[in-house]
């Protein structure tokens, strides 16, 4: 008992007398820490509200998705499970125009129409409130309080949509099966099933999206009749999904999102475990005097160790408290940079699981960085320590039994990184990346140090700093790799987010369309095509429309073989939906790698086929062969003479199969356009086409564009702002590391002072040192970054490599500049003291 209060007292002493000390410390912690909580916050309220409350998010237990209305015998089919106890309602979604009598005003909105019984699950929350079963009314419409202020209207006016007028009963609050706002064209308009009938937009081939939720009783099993809807309307083209599968597309990239934000938290979390190891290292050297003489005092070596462990320990859980505060903070500004892009019906709660993972993860990284300094000192002799000259390699050596201990904190290190990732693929391939990068660095750290060996400048103080770096016992190379890793982290996600940024900036050519205009029926293509050609004309435009025809289609046989029989006959490019044209000329930026365009003349006969050279990849096929497809219900069979390669990103009309001249001339199929047009001259541009052509949807693109670009934005300034923490754990670190040489520093200036040397002959001798550390490690950083991020943007994103010069070159200069400032704010007192004082503790 006595052992154990001596250990307690002698812990709250050196704690309370050492405590600047252990704010570098505090800071490593808490920035990994910090950044786990704060990602782990948002990715658990992601995964809440996407997987627990899925049926809401989907509006019923199975979904039948299609952009098609289902067939009387598929109709029938659903119609037969209601006798068992199944319901089923029909929501359709589509792209219209809304504007306000009085001046016609267009604007583009997202219509839904939908039964009386929606929803079967979550909340509809209207103002004000409509009671049970709003959409059993005729006449009324529902909207986003957007809609209402960009059109100057309120609630109890009269909108148009089509053909008709229908009265605003009142704003949308919130809509449960309307996953998320991020790429939305349009302010949400809902109406009912019977008004979207007679307002005249549903035209043959136009765009609507079919969704047909079914509601499974309880007593009912829902995989069973998922079974049985699949094997009914196997001929349908549908999607039919259950709850638990819903909107893959959405959670695949929220999960990505959080995996990549996750890397870097964990790339933080180590970071700040490197400075740990070394601010415990520094710590010990400092408290020598103190073991000897404890040990001369009859102290033995485990009680030693477990004084130092415990003041450890509890400084790690301060850190890790100060971190999950960080971390709260962290969560609070990624909802609002993350709030157009996540679920509208997102629950927020106290993130006890992400708090949890960030108080394993700071003592986990704690105890893996500073148990191997801490299990030395139990091996050494009072004598040894008494000299004050240990050196890095003399410390204690580690036995069989403190082996297995670290051994043991590293495998719960490796399953933290499992359980934060998420899959044992990813935690892996992060734990080899994290181990390349450090080796990389740390041989690149060893190579320089090495080669600067054999220098000799003339300049004395840059020739007495070059040697500091080589002498025995310094911790230059862990300075660097310390430095280099969070130098690496920032670079790369510099590079990143300059590709991402250019390229949304480089795909908008000078030439590009203003408007798309879809849905153009086959007796309105000559008078739109004039409406065109008038409007270009009016604003000194020449040649800036494209009219093309369209049709969609499902593929049905390559070759004589039917999709059906073919080996991966479920993967992405036999099941989707090909939208299909015929042209005379190849589109805009389309190039042909294979064969050749048909001539001119040479388009009657076989059908011909010019095929986008990735999808003639994946579908096995060459010049030569011959595609079927269903075009509604009737069977197009073409050869193909040609394959492209297309530019998608130009923002015009491209396609992946294009048929010759004459192929549809006997299927009925709908136009769309492209057109230009001056900023100033966009509403009446679209106030004529809404006026005239009433079912014709008009897409502002520069109005999609600001949407893309303001949220893509959000997203990389998310992922900055968790680089960014890396770069300042990087800097703590280094604090912390030009601490571990705070008494060779001292003692060191004081011997040249003695020898004669001035303050500013010792000053420049430090700042030359320093400056050679924070050089290398910024040159080794930034290449390991600049390497990163070329593999990343290349292999995974497969975006076009840049390297923006200027920011590199600031991020360089910045890493100098800091680690001098850093560096004389360490040692701008040592330099000042007295050499009599600094003998006689000596």
């Amino acid at each position: 008992m006595k052992k154990l209060l001596f250990i307690f007292k002698m812990a709250k002493r050196e704690i309370l007398t050492s405590w600047r000390h252990f704010i570098f410390f505090l800071f490593c912690v808490a920035l990994g820490v910090g950044s786990i909580v704060g990602i782990g916050s948002i990715s658990d309220q992601i995964e809440y509200s996407v997987f627990k409350e899925a049926k809401g998010l989907l509006g019923g237990d199975i979904e039948i998705d299609l952009n098609h209305a289902l067939s009387p015998e598929g109709l029938s089919a659903i119609q037969k499970l209601e006798t068992r106890g199944i319901k089923h309602i029909l929501v359709q979604e589509m792209i219209a125009m809304a504007s306000n009598p009085r001046d016609s005003t267009p604007q583009l909105v997202e219509l839904k129409a939908v039964g009386a019984e929606y929803p079967f699950y979550g909340t509809l929350t209207l103002d004000p409130p409509a009671g049970p079963n709003p959409f059993a009314q005729s006449h009324m419409a529902w909207v986003e309080e957007s809609l209402v202020i960009k059109l100057g209207m309120r609630v109890g006016e009269e909108i148009k949509l089509g053909d008709i007028q229908l009265k605003i009963a009142g704003v949308i609050k919130k809509e449960p099966d309307r996953m998320t706002e991020a790429f939305s064209l349009g302010p949400r308009v809902m109406i009912s099933e019977r008004d979207l009938k007679v307002s005249g937009l549903v035209q043959p081939g136009s765009r609507v999206r079919y969704r047909y939720l079914l509601q499974v009783p309880p007593d009912r099993s829902i995989p069973q009749t998922l079974l049985e809807l699949k094997t009914s309307l196997a001929d349908e083209r549908a999607t039919i999904e259950s709850y638990t599968d819903a909107q893959p597309r959405l959670r695949r990239f929220l999960n990505n999102l959080t995996v990549y934000l996750g890397f870097i938290g964990l790339i933080s979390l180590f970071i700040g475990g490197i400075g740990v190891g070394n601010s415990i290292h520094a710590y010990l050297k400092e408290k020598t005097q103190t073991m000897g003489i404890l040990k001369c005092l009859g102290t033995p070596s485990s009680a030693l160790f477990y004084i130092y462990f415990l003041q450890t320990l509890v400084m790690g859980l301060l850190g890790s408290l100060f971190g999950v505060g960080i971390g709260l903070f962290l969560h609070k500004i990624f909802q609002g940079l993350l709030k157009t892009i996540l679920p509208q019906s997102l629950t927020y709660f106290f993130p006890t699981i992400a708090v949890l993972k960030g108080m394993i993860a700071g003592t986990l990284v704690v105890l893996l960085f500073s148990l191997i300094p801490l299990f030395r000192i139990k091996t050494l002799s009072p004598n040894r320590i008494l000299k004050r000259d240990i050196l890095a390699s003399s410390l204690g050596k580690i036995g069989f039994r403190q082996g297995m201990a670290i051994g043991a904190v590293s495998l719960g290190i490796l399953a933290f990184i499992y359980w934060q990732s998420g899959s044992l693929r990813v935690g892996a391939t992060f734990t080899g990346i994290f181990l390349g990068a450090l080796i990389l660095l740390k041989f690149s750290a060893w190579a320089v140090l090495r080669w600067i060996k054999n220098l000799k400048p003339a300049s004395f103080a840059l020739r007495y700093g070059m040697a500091n770096l080589n002498r025995p016992g310094q911790f230059a190379q862990s300075v660097i790799l310390s430095i280099g890793l969070g130098i690496t982290v920032i670079c790369a996600v510099l590079i990143i987010g300059t590709g991402l940024f250019q390229q949304v900036s480089d795909n908008i050519p000078v030439n590009a369309p203003t408007f798309f205009f879809i849905d153009i029926q086959k007796s309105q293509k000559e008078a739109f095509e004039a409406l065109l050609v008038r409007r270009s004309r009016q604003m000194g435009f020449k040649d800036t429309h494209e009219m093309v025809p369209i049709v969609r289609s499902r593929l049905q046989a390559v070759g004589s073989i039917p999709v059906k029989e073919l080996k991966n006959n479920e993967a992405w490019y036999f099941q989707r939906e090909y939208v299909l044209t015929s042209q005379k000329e190849p589109p805009y930026e389309n190039k042909i790698v294979k064969g050749a365009w048909w001539s001119p003349g040479t388009e009657s006969g076989t059908n011909k086929i010019s095929i986008e050279e990735d999808l003639a990849k994946h579908l096995g096929v060459g010049l030569g062969a011959s595609l079927t497809f269903d075009i509604q219900g009737t069977p197009v069979q073409g050869t193909i003479t040609s394959i492209r390669s297309v530019n998608w990103e130009n923002l015009r009309t491209n396609f992946f199969i294009i048929f010759s001249p004459g192929a549809f001339q006997e299927i009925p199929m709908s136009y769309i356009a492209t057109s230009q047009s001056r900023p100033e001259l966009d509403l009446e541009f679209q106030r004529e086409v809404v006026s005239g052509f009433p079912n014709v949807t008009a897409v502002n693109i520069r109005h999609v564009l600001n949407s893309l670009k303001e949220i893509m934005g959000k997203i990389l300034l998310a992922v900055e702002f968790m680089g960014g923490f890396a770069v300042i754990a990087g800097l703590i670190v280094l604090a912390g590391s030009v601490a571990a040489t705070r008494y060779f520093r001292l003692k060191e200036s004081v011997i040249l002072k003695i020898l004669g040397a001035v303050r500013s002959k010792i000053a420049g001798i430090f700042v030359s040192e320093y400056t050679l550390l924070g050089t290398i490690a910024g040159v080794i950083g930034m290449m390991m970054g600049t390497l990163l991020a070329w593999v990343f943007l290349k292999f995974i994103m497969e975006i076009k490599w840049r390297f923006p010069v200027l920011g590199v070159l600031a991020l360089f200069v910045s890493t100098v500049v800091l680690t001098i400032l850093i560096s004389f704010l360490m040692i701008y007192r040592m330099i000042g003291k007295k050499p009599l004082a600094v003998l006689r503790q000596n």
